[in-house]
């Protein structure tokens, strides 16, 4: 019996990640979902694969033109197979067939196609999630350190599915899972004594993102030229929820108001024609609160199916934090909203209820109040609480593959900021005693803080990377001073208590990083302290990057700076956010001549526009698109920076600049026309050299402009010139180079 061998395993093992059967599919649904969202706040901490649903109905050829728009979307979402998304969100598109025929197969093909994805993922001790009642027949095969039954909706009672095959699985579900999660009190209360476990935890909500919504006066370019007054309906369009004669008769009888629908269809075509209804389709989801924002009322008009009965939809938390008048039918979860939503049954009332909300629209921020402590944040929160104590807990696995050694200081913030940010949001920097800055920063308004992003990474390594045969952060400038120390120094200038993400893409690269990492920070007290992180998406793009470490670690609402670790840092950052607080959404760096310099800052908003996957460059797709939504893009001159070390020749450059900038007054004075310092410590050393700690190079070897690396020998009588000299590189005695 599998349940008895479960039962009868250590129930105080740690999972080690998630494998969720989910109800909806990632590449086409909507992202607001409870499992999606639930799974989003998961991942912070674990890996979590999430296998797209393998649904409950089969499509039928009756459907005309929608049964060919399902068949062709689900086969885009099977051709994508497994693919991560994000750090730690990985998404599977299995093979798999709904209903009875499907169930022999399913349990014969499907655990393979999941276990090698979770695999992939490094998941190995799962946790499994069940928001498809259809898995059912499969869970068994996972030997999972824990199940949980997701119960939000009345599953059996969807249209068009085998009701009694869906109710047998929800039975076994119930007696199988370890939890089952409600978010329907009313529900909750009728099926309890069925649960071995059961607990509520309704719907969470972005809740910062839908009230900034509120507050901004920008608007989509398709509703800009909608009149007022506008009420809006966001969300699917659907025959199981949405009741379309009540809907066609408010909106008859109201010629006056424009009804701006924004979501999936799949109400037969033609159902509506009327002149003041405007369908603008399906929005991603991070689109979804500037719509609700743009709309002067916000409607619920539900049928009175026995679904909705057992229903709440997440979009009420989205209206209300939003801060817009809500109309709805009326269903049993509105009684803990009843002071905060017009409840009005037949077209009738419906019609004169929303009259009321535009003539008296209320408070905006008592809306929001009511639910701004109900985040998903808080919702998982409460779910692994439920679960911690049946003795099922979590092994946590933070995306950073490196942590700074024990002897360097722990990050410090004001008490301020400590009191706002969670342990997992240490990556932010306060903004404190800022020379010839903290005055700019003390006129934006609620802006204290920063996020600093340095990537280290590269799609096609340049030659001098591949000669080098180590990361060019990891690159000398001097005999005590690599690239990321100058970037480290730079960013010390002006903040303290600084943390950076420092991204890369090759695991090859991380034990080097590490190291020089370490070093930089024991040399510079109370200096930026580096989290490294390893970016798993390739051809993901250096705008795609910053996003997705945006989602991964819930990035505070306020500047992002973004370094190329391989350039040589400017030397003067002054007005780099300057356009930041005015309108601006992105600011470049630039040089003299206009070429990038290797350092930008970025408005959170400005991330948006960055797609869930994809390659996606800051430059070449990011600015673009920014400035095809009418945001301002602009460019602030930095002094004396190398816009990109990726030659022998750019990287000697940089080393003959370092030199000067780090050369005394009168040394320059000597030497006006220099290009750098001339060393002439050791032997035969001419111009500017590097000698790396831990290379051997003998005093009768003549060095002139060039860099010795670490591990590297050259032996008596050799001559050296303009040339780089990797790790394990012997030079002969005498030869020329």
């Amino acid at each position: 019996d599998p349940l008895a061998e479960r039962e009868s395993a250590d129930q105080n093992s740690e999972y080690d990640g998630i494998i969720c059967f989910g109800g909806v599919d990632w590449w086409y649904h909507n992202r607001g979902h409870y499992d999606l969202q639930m799974m989003r706040e998961f991942s912070r901490e674990l890996p979590v694969l999430y296998v797209n649903s393998i649904g409950m109905r089969m499509p039928r050829l009756g459907q005309g033109s929608m049964f060919m728009r399902r068949i062709a979307r689900k086969l885009r979402s099977l051709g994508r197979g497994f693919t991560r998304v994000r750090p730690n969100f990985g998404v599977l598109s299995p093979l798999a067939i709904p209903g009875r025929r499907g169930q022999l197969i399913n349990r014969a093909v499907l655990p393979a196609q999941v276990k090698l994805a979770a695999r992939r993922m490094g998941i190995r001790k799962a946790l499994v999630w069940v928001a498809c009642p259809s898995a059912a027949t499969v869970v068994d095969r996972f030997r999972p350190h824990g199940l949980v039954y997701q119960r939000t909706d009345r599953f059996e009672c969807y249209r068009g599915v085998d009701s009694e095959l869906i109710s047998s699985f929800d039975r076994q579900l119930k007696e199988r899972a370890d939890l089952t999660v409600y978010c329907s009190s009313k529900l909750l209360d009728e099926e309890r004594s069925e649960c071995r476990q059961a607990a509520f935890a309704d719907h969470g909500v972005d809740y910062e993102v839908f009230a900034a919504a509120g507050e901004d006066a920008s608007e989509p370019h398709d509703v800009r030229d909608i009149a007022r007054p506008r009420v809006g309906f966001v969300g699917g369009i659907d025959a199981h929820t949405f009741d379309p004669d009540l809907f066609l008769a408010v909106a008859r009888s109201r010629p006056d108001y424009q009804f701006v629908m924004v979501g999936a269809c799949s109400l037969p075509e033609g159902w509506c024609d009327l002149k003041n209804v405007h369908f603008l389709g399906q929005r991603e989801y991070k689109a979804v609160p500037a719509y609700m924002a743009a709309c002067d009322v916000l409607i619920m008009p539900w049928n009175d199916s026995e679904w909705i009965k057992a229903c709440n939809p997440v979009k009420l938390k989205e209206y209300l934090a939003v801060g817009r008048p809500v109309v709805s039918t009326p269903f049993d979860e509105l009684s803990r909203y009843e002071d905060h939503v017009a409840v009005a049954a037949g077209a009738d009332a419906f019609a004169a209820a929303i009259d009321q909300a535009i003539t008296q629209p209320g408070q905006a921020v008592t809306r929001r109040a009511r639910v701004q402590n109900e985040t998903w944040k808080a919702k998982a929160g409460l779910v692994q609480q439920q679960l911690s104590e049946l003795g099922i807990v979590a092994r946590r696995k933070l995306l950073s593959v490196s942590t700074p050694v024990p002897t360097i200081p722990s990050v410090t913030t004001s008490d301020a900021l400590a009191s706002a940010v969670s342990a997992i949001d240490a990556s932010t920097i306060a903004l404190r005693d800022l020379p010839k800055f903290s005055a700019r920063m003390k006129r934006a308004a609620g802006v204290d803080t920063l996020q600093v992003v340095m990537l280290a990474g590269a799609i096609r390594p340049s030659p001098l990377r591949q000669a080098a045969m180590r990361p060019l952060a990891t690159l000398p400038l001097d005999e005590h001073t690599t690239v990321l120390d100058a970037w480290l120094q730079w960013l010390g200038q002006f903040h303290r208590d600084t943390d950076v993400l420092l991204v890369i893409n090759q695991e090859a690269d991380l034990e080097r990083l590490e190291a020089c990492a370490a070093q930089a920070m024991r040399r510079m007290e109370n200096g930026p302290q580096v989290r490294i992180v390893r970016d798993p998406v390739d051809w993901r793009g250096s705008a795609g990057v910053v996003a997705d470490l945006r989602e991964a670690f819930a990035f505070p609402d306020a500047p992002v700076v973004v370094i190329e670790s391989s350039c040589l840092p400017p030397l003067d950052y002054h007005g780099l956010l300057d356009p930041l607080l005015s309108d601006a959404a992105v600011v470049i760096g630039a040089t003299a001549d206009c070429a990038p310099a290797g350092v930008c800052a970025l408005q959170p908003k400005a991330l948006d526009v960055v797609p869930d996957i994809g390659y996606f460059d800051l430059k070449e797709q990011l600015i673009p698109s920014i400035r095809k939504r009418g945001q301002r893009v602009c460019s602030v001159e930095v002094t004396d920076c190398l816009t990109r070390i990726r030659t022998l020749e750019s990287y000697i450059t940089a080393i003959q600049r370092w030199a000067m900038r780090n050369a005394p007054p009168e040394s320059m004075e000597l030497h006006p026309q220099a290009t750098g310092r001339t060393v002439l410590d050791r032997g035969h050393r001419l111009g500017t050299c590097i000698i790396e700690v831990g290379a051997e190079v003998s005093s009768e070897a003549v060095v002139h402009n060039s860099i010795i690396l670490e591990g590297a020998s050259v032996h008596s009588g050799a001559v050296i010139s303009r040339s780089l000299v990797a790790s394990g590189v012997m030079v002969q005695a005498n030869e020329r180079i």
